[in-house]
């Protein structure tokens, strides 16, 4: 695997159409980028509805993704090595703080995890 190309959505997964959907934010990035929506998972703060890399796809309430935005891209705070300590990386980010304002807490959000190999 060369990584992911994650994107968020302010949209449900039933609502889902490319043409109509509101992007909060995409960003590519290592192999273990994709940890902290499992985490999520993991925690019963999103639910995986879609596998096999084309795409994974997640719901979540934005109370749940937004802070990892803040606390991983926007504070520039991605973790430069994994545990094996090799080098991660982050890159193409693009953020549109404006749709992420309009945000409210409870909105349903789909983010998702496309394989880049």
């Amino acid at each position: 695997m060369l990584g992911w190309w994650i994107i968020i959505a302010a949209q449900s997964p039933t609502e889902l159409d490319a043409s109509a959907t509101t992007i909060l934010a995409k960003w590519e990035v290592a192999p273990e980028g994709i940890n902290w929506i499992v985490d999520l998972v993991e925690a019963g703060k999103a639910e995986q509805i879609k596998y096999g890399g084309y795409p994974n796809r997640y719901a979540v309430r934005a109370t749940h993704a937004l802070p990892v935005l803040a606390d991983k891209l926007l504070s520039d705070t991605f973790p430069t090595t994994n545990d094996k300590m090799q080098p991660t990386w982050l890159k193409n980010v693009e953020l549109h703080p404006d749709h992420i304002a309009l945000c409210s807490p409870d909105q349903l959000l789909v983010i998702e995890a496309w394989d880049q190999s």
